[in-house]
């Protein structure tokens, strides 16, 4: 490892934006002057496409209603105000003429043409920057017809030196007047004299505002900016966490972490206290955030609910704490060089999961569709609830929906996912018996008929990382279903997997969608991603998925549990070693392997296949089916009522049952006299007399 020293700690990144200046339209000048302005102009084409990718298809035929200025065959009626005053102008002027000598300008051009150009122009005259775009539009064209070399051009005389600067107008490729370039340009003459005037003293440079070197009275001072980036490198060392393990969209080990509470708004308000406080002027609230981001970019508000591992939230102590607690730099740096192991570590296991898919999609798409090796990433999502609707109605709030846990099983070689989407009605828990069924399951339709496979998942210890799980995988080695099966685990805290970025588009599918059947769940799963057709869903309240009893399968053949399994990363499964399974404490080829065995005898593979789940495990409840429909009916789309919560066969009967039972309760129990005290009374018995 490096050597790691103080200095390392206060690193941070300073930003710097780069500017450009907006480029100009083709259409303002000929194709043979195009290549002049080569220089200072972009591609239009690319910006065209821009600004048509942020148009809503909705609005498309609108859109194209108003500004398909081609269309000689346009209605008055569909221009706005200004371009109806600008369509009159045109008009007018039209009907008038240029004036000119041959009075022919206007015979060139459609009057749509000049409202669009007139129109376009007038859009460039702002400011910003201290530049005009529209001035800058108008001397580019400049350069392109002005003469101003050292001889004259006649055709029928001696030529001789220039005295003069001499403009020949044009406009789309047609020799025009000064007056029609100077109505279509939408300009004074005043203006163009003072852009020319401008271009021949200094060429193509765009002219400043007067203003430019004026500075404004709000202007913040050197020593306000200072103040506060002072302020915020102090108010990081006493509060900010220090080292994230594990951070969104930051891969900078020098960020700190302040606590959520503390946003920019309630640091602005600390801060203008301070500087009253010591009679300072304080910035402005925009001030204070832009110097923030740009010279403060490592300081950043902690978002909430963070999913961090138990070892970074062990290391993430507040610099005051470090200073209080260690006395000597020795000590400091042997803390920090800790948590840098801890990231280090976390780094080089990202690195073999992201390496490891790499290698099986080359591999995929070298051996042309024959598939010998593939990754599988597989792991829990959150529950989602039934009926959702984006206007969620107040009550809904309160109540418990039907509740629907998903289960995904990411194909990283093929990129595809399969949901599992589970049912409350079919939903017997998220243990190892549940996970293993599942995953047979997917391999036995899902899978590409692979003989080695590698699976990565979190490490939660009751659903994948556990030793039923393990005995599964030896299993299916055993049973010559596979003849290596690789099985990695991510740090705890550090787990994000594929499978949980196509969970999260299901998420955000699922959240604009009003959803109120299992149908519409699997639609919203399969319109997740409706060109890549990356997330596909297995609905279980169709399609027959069944669970078994493996946990007591495996207990019945008495294998031997594999001892410190937590502590393990990786752990490998081969055909040459059917009663052992190889483990390492991190994942890598160059890493130590211990083997573990599992069982002495041989593996009998025609042994019974593990006993399927009773129907007493699936269903509802009557009390939940009573409340779903009374509670939850009601908020259900219409036509699904009765697919989701569907009337009861006796409803009066059902709660006539449900009121004997809790009459029965208060009942005494058999062999209970009627004055003994209940369990869970805290009233004293009355007394017999």
């Amino acid at each position: 490892m490096d050597s790691l020293t103080l200095n390392d700690v206060t690193d941070f990144f300073e930003k710097s934006d780069a500017e450009g200046i907006q480029n100009i339209i083709n259409e303002y000048f000929s194709d043979d002057n195009r290549s002049i302005l080569a220089s200072i102009g972009s591609d239009t084409e690319d910006e065209l496409t821009h600004s048509e990718s942020e148009l809503d298809v909705t609005d498309l035929d609108e859109t194209i209603r108003l500004f398909d200025l081609e269309d000689t065959s346009v209605d008055d009626n569909s221009f706005s105000e200004n371009t109806a005053k600008e369509w009159t102008t045109v008009s007018q002027f039209f009907n008038a003429g240029c004036g000119c000598s041959t009075n022919r300008c206007t015979t060139l051009f459609e009057k749509i043409d000049i409202v669009a150009l007139r129109s376009e122009s007038s859009a460039l005259n702002y400011w910003e920057n201290h530049s005009n775009p529209q001035d800058l539009a108008v001397m580019a064209q400049i350069a392109t017809f002005v003469a101003t070399g050292r001889q004259t051009a006649k055709s029928h005389s001696i030529q001789k030196c220039r005295e003069l600067s001499r403009a020949h107008f044009q406009l789309k490729g047609f020799r025009v007047c000064a007056r029609m370039y100077l109505f279509a340009m939408a300009i004074s003459k005043k203006k163009f004299r003072r852009l020319k005037t401008l271009y021949l003293g200094t060429g193509l440079t765009p002219p400043l505002h007067g203003h430019h070197k004026r500075t404004p009275k709000n202007t913040s001072s050197a020593k306000q900016i200072r103040n506060v980036v002072n302020f915020l490198r102090r108010y990081a060392e006493l509060n900010a966490l220090y080292l994230p393990g594990r951070y969104p969209n930051q891969k900078n080990f020098s960020v700190k972490l302040l606590p959520s509470c503390d946003n920019e708004a309630v640091l602005y308000r600390k801060y203008v206290e301070l500087c009253e406080g010591v009679g300072q002027t304080p910035v402005g609230n925009s001030t204070f955030n832009n110097t923030w981001q740009t010279l403060c970019g490592d300081i950043t508000t902690k978002k909430p609910k963070n999913d961090l591992c138990e070892t970074c939230q062990k290391n993430y102590t507040s610099h005051s704490r470090i200073t209080s607690l260690l006395q000597t730099d020795e000590a400091k740096l042997e803390l920090i060089t800790n948590m840098r192991t801890h990231l280090e570590m976390v780094a080089k296991e990202r690195k073999f999961y992201n390496d490891s898919i790499q290698m099986y999609r080359k591999m995929f798409e070298e051996n042309d569709g024959v598939v010998t090796h593939a990754h599988y990433s597989f792991g829990m999502a959150q529950n989602v609830s039934l009926p959702s609707n984006p206007l969620q109605p107040g009550p809904l709030y309160f109540l418990c929906p039907f509740k629907v846990a998903i289960f995904g099983v990411m194909n990283d070689t093929s990129k595809i996912q399969h949901n599992f989407l589970i049912p409350e009605d079919r939903d017997a828990g998220k243990g190892a018996n549940e996970i293993i069924s599942m995953i047979h399951f997917f391999m036995e339709n899902f899978s590409l008929g692979e003989e080695h496979v590698h699976f990565h998942a979190d490490n939660c210890r009751g659903q994948n990382k556990n030793n039923y799980v393990m005995f599964y995988f030896l299993w299916r080695v055993n049973c010559k279903l596979n003849k290596s099966i690789t099985l990695s685990f991510m740090p705890v805290g550090h787990t994000k997997l594929h499978c949980d970025w196509s969970f999260g588009l299901v998420k955000q599918k699922y959240k604009v969608s009003e959803v109120s059947s299992m149908q519409d769940l699997c639609h919203v799963v399969t319109e997740s991603t409706p060109k890549t057709k990356l997330n596909k869903a297995v609905d279980l309240s169709s399609e027959n998925v069944p669970f078994y009893e493996w946990q007591q399968y495996f207990e019945d053949l008495k294998w031997t549990k594999i001892p410190a399994i937590l502590k393990q990363a990786n752990f490998i499964f081969r055909s040459n070693r059917l009663n052992e399974i190889a483990t390492q404490l991190h994942s890598g080829e160059n890493e130590e392997i211990t083997y573990h065995r599992i069982f002495d005898d041989k593996f009998d593979s025609s042994l019974r296949f593990p006993e399927p789940y009773s129907s007493e495990k699936f269903g509802l409840s009557v009390e939940r089916q009573l409340y779903l429909y009374k509670h939850i009916r009601p908020y259900v789309r219409e036509d699904q009522k009765d697919v989701l919560c569907p009337k009861l066969a006796s409803y009066k009967q059902v709660e006539q049952q449900k009121n004997d039972g809790q009459e029965n309760n208060l009942k005494p129990k058999r062999g209970q006299p009627e004055n003994a005290p209940d369990k869970n009374s805290k009233k004293k018995p009355k007394m017999n007399k």
